[in-house]
């Protein structure tokens, strides 16, 4: 089965008992990290417990090819399913986990642990990807650079944990300057609610200035000619910067923060 983006957090949150293995793969390899993490927690949320986990590698299944089967039928001594994560697997690693899904699907090998792979990007006639995406007992998932829409999904979740309040503006203006690299979204975003502060009972306000100060990449300093133009009323500099700027910036990036800019010259202010 294929996991699509719609399904992607609840597959996380709640992976279903009769998938035995999950294959996380794509070119963003922060994001396939992190949501082999999101899945061991959610049927072993202590990391530490060496009794329903293990970690493995492809070379090392290679070495020893009845490995997968023995861990995947071992019970764990304290009770609870186990999490055997498998890194750096490649296509040729479909002559290993083609036979062990055989016999998971046959019902020849017992267990009810679950099996996370990691791997890179495959291509789409991939015989490890059509594997697991035609097994009725696994299931494959994308791992693929953030698009504005998925960061704007991340940028929600930060905003919950550290109790802050992000406006459509902030939520926008996060998501396209964010975009492509989960790792920087995430660095990115633990420095900002560092600057900003914990909010608590009523989330702490977010502002487009708190942005601004803290992101390392915002293209704000090419938007300043554009912006002393609009305040002095030069239409037709406006009018000939601004398709540059937008190119430049980002469209969404660059209107944003002109406004909150003009507005801010015009008698507003930042955080203070």
């Amino acid at each position: 089965m294929r996991i699509g983006p719609a399904g992607v957090e609840a597959f996380l949150a709640a992976p279903p008992e009769a998938i035995a293995a999950v294959l996380l793969h794509g070119p963003d390899a922060a994001l396939v990290l992190e949501r082999a993490q999101a899945l061991a927690r959610a049927i072993v949320p202590d990391p530490r417990d060496a009794f329903r986990r293990a970690d493995l590698t492809e070379a090392e299944l290679r070495a020893d090819p009845a490995r997968l089967a023995d861990e995947y039928a071992a019970l764990s001594l304290m009770g609870g399913r186990r999490v055997i994560r498998i890194r750096d697997v490649t296509e040729t690693g479909k002559s290993l986990l083609g036979p062990f899904l055989e016999e998971v699907e046959a019902g020849t090998l017992a267990g009810d642990n679950l099996v996370i792979l990691e791997a890179g990007e495959l291509r789409k006639d991939s015989a490890l990807l059509a594997l697991f995406e035609d097994a009725r007992r696994a299931a494959s998932l994308a791992c693929r650079p953030d698009g504005p829409a998925e960061l704007g999904g991340l940028v929600d979740v930060w905003a919950r944990t550290n109790a802050l309040a992000v406006d459509g503006d902030v939520r926008a203006l996060l998501a396209e300057a964010l975009a492509g690299d989960r790792a920087r979204a995430r660095g990115e975003l633990e420095k900002l609610a560092l600057y900003v502060g914990p909010g608590g009972a009523v989330p702490r306000p977010v502002t487009l200035a708190d942005v601004q100060a803290v992101l390392s990449e915002l293209p704000e300093a090419g938007l300043f000619p554009l912006i002393d133009a609009a305040c002095r009323g030069d239409t037709r500099r406006v009018l000939a910067d601004l398709p540059l700027v937008l190119v430049d910036a980002g469209a969404v990036a660059a209107v944003l923060l002109l406004t909150d800019r003009i507005r801010r010259l015009q008698g507003g202010g930042g955080r203070g």
